[in-house]
């Protein structure tokens, strides 16, 4: 069910925007934009006057801008190491509004800083809009909420993407979405996808309450397959730092939030509260499925997933270990296994069959094991390794490798390969 929600989002939005491109891909040449020799020395020049629909191309160069976009357009740069967009400190680099589709691909989007209290999102702000991030750095950012990325009502697709060293940093409100802050706004609901994409190094910091150091959801779906969530960071002060890595609410109103995570890597967030990996409230539902949580931490309850005030995680060939203080918490919330799970500490409600509670999963270090994204490889004789189910296994890992190498889909994100092995280090856990 999990694989057909993901690809039915993908195809819906990425259909969406190829009707808008055929339509209109004979109405004009692409706008140029660089320093000098083109028609255009800023993307805002350009975005002013393209028609809808238009294709500016950006040649590489740092440009100091904060660009407002309120029609169509794909914007493409020539490479992220190359083509920057600098929001000078000032306000958010990409202002996004409006029932509008919006591509933006090959670029590096930082220093954008969104503090005002009628500001959000440093790096990107969207209002209601369609937007797809392809090959886009969105780093070193800030804002009083949604530090990289703040998005509410629109249908966000984020590929192949890194979302790094962006905060959030306030003294009197709630600090939320270091990395990304997605919402549903009023009617308008927001489905998100996160693919090949890392979300690293973000934080959110208050003293009053913080939550979602990596990722801050209350959008009606959020899915992230082939992904890296780690070293995101939650504090609040003398109060409540929640979600290192990814804070899921359900808002408690009509509408189920849910999310759906293949094939990913929640690694190494904190949070000084509860929850360092993943934090649930409000009625929120979790799928988890192939993913590997480990090395997570939380001061007080659930270093790798918190579920509180009714929300719900079905785990489907998952591996969660070595989190501190716990691996899982029911805080007034449910897990559920489908079998073919495994936990360091028997603390995931793990009671099927073929489950493994209390195993220790024999994983190396988080580290660049091929794919796009980092990975915590299976070592030789790891109990994870042929102890998935082939029903609920996913065609690839989150390295791309085919799923089974052997006869039988491992547990976790990561497929062992006979021919790459790893020998065994003991990972020691942060206090």
């Amino acid at each position: 069910m999990y694989k057909k929600i993901a690809i039915t989002l993908f195809l819906a939005v990425a259909t969406l925007h190829t009707v808008f491109w055929l339509a209109n891909e004979a109405v004009a040449a692409p706008l140029d934009v660089c320093p000098s020799g083109c028609t255009y020395a800023t993307i805002q020049s350009a975005v002013d006057n393209a028609m809808p629909f238009d294709v500016i191309n950006v040649s590489a160069e740092t440009y100091a801008e904060n660009v407002v976009i309120s029609k169509s357009l794909t914007i493409h740069g020539a490479d992220p190491s190359s083509t920057i967009v600098d929001g000078t400190d000032t306000d958010s680099v990409f202002t996004i509004e409006g029932s509008i589709a919006v591509t933006l691909t090959n670029l590096t989007i930082t220093n954008g800083n969104a503090s005002l209290p009628t500001r959000f999102g440093g790096g990107i702000y969207v209002e209601s809009a369609d937007v797809t991030l392809d090959n886009v750095i969105v780093s070193n950012n800030s804002a009083i909420s949604g530090g990289g990325v703040y998005s509410r009502g629109g249908d966000i697709i984020i590929r192949d993407s890194r979302i790094m060293n962006n905060y959030v940093s306030t003294t009197s409100s709630f600090a939320s979405g270091g990395g990304i802050y997605v919402d549903d706004n009023g009617s308008d609901l927001a489905q998100v996808l996160i693919i090949n994409t890392a979300v690293v190094n973000n934080g959110v910091y208050s003293a009053v309450s913080a939550g979602g150091g990596g990722i801050n959801s209350s959008a009606s779906s959020l899915i992230i397959e082939n992904s890296l969530i780690s070293g995101n960071l939650s504090l609040g002060g003398a109060t409540i730092g929640s979600a290192g890595g990814i804070f899921v609410n359900g808002d408690s109103d009509s509408v189920t939030k849910t999310v759906t995570i293949v094939n990913s890597t929640i690694s190494e967030n904190s949070a000084d509260y509860i929850g360092g990996g993943i934090y649930a409230t409000n009625s929120a539902e979790i799928t988890l499925a192939n993913s590997t949580i480990v090395s997570n931490t939380a001061n007080t309850l659930g270093g790798g997933i918190f579920l509180g005030d009714n929300s719900s995680a079905s785990l489907r060939n998952m591996l969660t270990a070595l989190n501190s203080p716990q691996d899982c918490v029911e805080g007034g919330g449910f897990f559920h296994s489908h079998d073919h799970n495994l936990d360091s500490d028997d603390t995931c409600g793990l009671t099927e069959a073929n489950d493994l509670p209390a195993t220790s999963p024999l994983i190396g270090p988080l580290q660049d094991n091929g794919g796009p994204t980092e990975t915590h490889a299976l070592v030789e004789n790891s109990p994870a390794i042929n102890a998935g189910s082939n029903a609920d296994c996913p065609s690839q890992d989150q390295r791309g490798l085919i799923r089974p190498q052997g006869f039988v889909c491992d547990i976790g994100a990561y497929e062992f390969d006979e021919g790459t092995k790893f020998a065994y280090l003991p990972m020691i856990i942060r206090e």
